[in-house]
């Protein structure tokens, strides 16, 4: 059953379900989707449905320094809308805080490993078999990956090949607000701090720009944000 719903990605006709915007529900195959609140984590919780999993959706909590309040907006509506489980995990990411307000790295990386982590565990403590997320690369076979005898990691855009604009297209059908560069104020305070760290961020911007997941001007406006933020 875990093969078949995989395998649905691929014959998934995403211009049909743009124009009908109708699911295809499975209470077969569960699924735990990590949701931010942000548009590529909604478009996979939206999607998942989509695609005939029965998802659950979880949000690692590690207070509004990396997880603003307006994003907790986004996921209650969401959830709520498509009638989907949600819960907060609290998790503590002071040691993540304190070594990028210190400058000792960048915190975008160890924040996405520890979430990850979180995200494993539950659905491994649920008997839930595949856990989906937001991530925009890697694209090819390196988009579904077997964590373990039990579980799968699926990154759902990248899986699609899903642009940006196609991401933002399809989260408007659902009155979600959209914020402007990126949503962490962890990682501007670390710019504002520790200017020389923007380029780990540019870096990444520029990944998704060469794999097509974003386009130039996209691009453009993200590294732009960086440098309108007040000192």
């Amino acid at each position: 059953v875990i093969n078949d719903k995989l395998d649905n990605i691929y014959s998934f006709n995403y211009e049909n379900y743009l124009n009908n915007n109708e699911f295809d529900e499975s209470q077969n195959t569960g699924a735990v989707v990590a949701l931010s609140g942000g548009v590529d984590s909604s478009f996979s919780l939206i999607l998942a449905k989509a695609l005939g999993f029965n998802p659950v959706a979880i949000t690692v909590d590690p207070g509004t320094i990396i997880l603003p309040n307006q994003y907790k907006q986004n996921i209650k509506m969401l959830t709520e809308k498509l009638n989907v489980t949600h819960e907060y995990l609290k998790a503590n990411y002071q040691d993540v805080i304190e070594e990028s307000l210190t400058g000792k790295l960048h915190p975008c990386g160890r924040c996405s490993k520890n979430t990850g982590e979180i995200a494993k565990q539950y659905a491994k403590d649920n008997e839930i078999p595949i856990i989906i997320f937001g991530d925009m690369l890697a694209t090819g076979t390196q988009c579904i990956n077997k964590q373990d005898d039990s579980l799968y990691r699926l990154n759902l855009p990248a899986s699609l090949s899903t642009g940006k604009q196609e991401i933002k297209s399809l989260i408007r059908n659902y009155n979600l607000k959209e914020f402007k560069g990126f949503g962490c104020p962890l990682l501007y305070e670390v710019h504002r701090k520790y200017p020389h760290m923007k380029k780990y961020s540019i870096q990444r911007i520029l990944r998704e720009t060469r794999s097509s997941a974003l386009e130039p001007g996209e691009a453009l406006d993200l590294i732009w944000s960086f440098y309108k933020t007040k000192n």
